[in-house]
C-alpha cells in the first residue's frame, strides 16, 4: 500500500500522472481498487448501523461480507508490487479462502429471503448511488476478467474477481432496495430476491473457489 501511494505522489509531482494510467494496467487497476475501497466502506458502514437500528440480522451480515472485502482488497493492494510467484499465488488462495467465507455468512440470507422481509426507507439519492455503483462495478469487472483471462496474473485475476463479487452484491442491494421503496406483492418480491440471492451466492461460491483452485502459470504485478 505504502509503495503503491509513493508511486502516485511520484506520479502526480512529475506530471505524468495521466500517461502512467493509461499505460500500465497494473497501475490502473491499483487505482480503481483503491477507489473503490470507498463505496466498499461506505457499504459496511451503511449495512452495519441499518442492521443496529433495524434489529436487522441480513444486514449485519451483510455488513461483515463487506468487511471481508475490505481486508481482500488491502491484501492485494499491499502485495501491487512483490514479483514472488509463489507469494502472490499464496495470497491469492487466502483472498479465494476470505471470498468463501464471505459466501458463507451471507448465503443463508440470499437463499431463504432473509432481505424480502426487510423494509426499510431508500432515498432516491441512494437507490441512484446504489443504480451506478452496481452498473459500474460489474461491466468492469466482467470485462476485465475476459480480457485477462488468458493472462494468468495471480492478484489481477483476485482484483476482478472480487470486484465482481462486490459488484454481484451491490445488484442484489439495488433490487432489494427497489423492491422495499417501491414493491408491493409480498410473494412475488420473496421469489425474486431468493432466485437472485441464490445467483449472487452461487457466483461468489464459483468466483472463490477459481481463486482457490483454479493454477496461475506465472506471477508478476498485480
Amino acid at each position: 500500500m505504502r509503495a503503491l501511494l509513493c508511486r502516485i505522489r511520484r506520479a502526480f509531482s512529475s506530471g505524468t500522472f495521466i500517461e502512467h494510467y493509461f499505460s500500465s494496467k497494473g497501475f490502473r487497476l491499483s487505482i480503481s481498487l483503491l477507489i473503490s475501497l470507498v463505496p466498499n466502506i461506505v457499504y459496511l458502514v451503511f449495512n452495519f448501523v441499518s442492521g443496529i437500528r433495524y434489529g436487522s440480522l441480513a444486514f449485519t451480515a451483510v455488513s461483515l461480507y463487506y468487511a471481508l472485502h475490505v481486508y481482500i482488497r488491502f491484501t492485494i493492494l499491499k502485495l501491487s508490487d512483490v514479483k514472488d510467484a509463489p507469494r502472490l499465488i499464496a495470497a491469492s488462495r487466502k483472498g479465494g479462502v476470505l471470498l468463501l467465507l464471505a459466501d458463507i455468512v451471507i448465503a443463508p440470507m440470499l437463499i431463504f429471503g432473509t432481505f424480502a422481509d426487510a423494509h426499510l426507507p431508500y432515498g432516491s439519492a441512494l437507490l441512484v448511488f446504489l443504480s451506478v455503483y452496481a452498473l459500474y462495478t460489474l461491466v468492469s469487472a466482467a470485462v476485465g476478467i475476459i480480457k485477462d483471462r488468458r493472462a494468468g496474473l495471480p492478484l489481477r485475476r483476485a482484483a476482478y474477481s472480487v470486484r465482481l463479487a462486490s459488484g454481484a452484491m451491490s445488484l442484489f442491494n439495488l433490487v432489494s432496495a427497489l423492491a422495499s421503496t417501491y414493491g408491493r406483492d409480498w410473494l412475488s418480491l420473496r421469489v425474486a430476491l431468493v432466485t437472485l440471492g441464490a445467483a449472487v451466492s452461487a457466483l461468489v461460491l464459483y468466483l472463490s473457489l477459481t481463486m482457490i483452485f483454479l493454477p496461475q502459470r506465472k506471477g508478476a504485478k498485480i
